[in-house]
């Protein structure tokens, strides 16, 4: 038995969207985080180790996931 196959819906950026919201994409704030000789030694293991190529895209994305599920755990609920 073949089973099919699910079309993917991609979503085609057009180049009027993009320079309609590049603006609102735009890293324009910095912030620094210093680390220990361990801590920096641990960080460029897991990279090597799992082919992490850009750290700040990895600082980036493991900030952001904790500070939104943190934010969704504690959200106010009424009921």
């Amino acid at each position: 038995m073949i089973l099919a196959r699910k079309k993917k819906n991609k979503k085609i950026l057009t180049p009027d969207f993009l320079r309609k919201d590049k603006a609102r994409y735009l890293r324009l704030y910095g912030k620094t985080i210093r680390f220990n000789k361990m801590e920096l030694e641990y960080i460029d293991e897991y990279c090597k180790k799992y082919n992490v190529h850009s750290k700040a895209a990895f600082f980036r994305d493991c900030i952001i996931g904790t500070v939104m599920k943190e934010l969704d755990q504690n959200y106010p609920r009424l009921f």
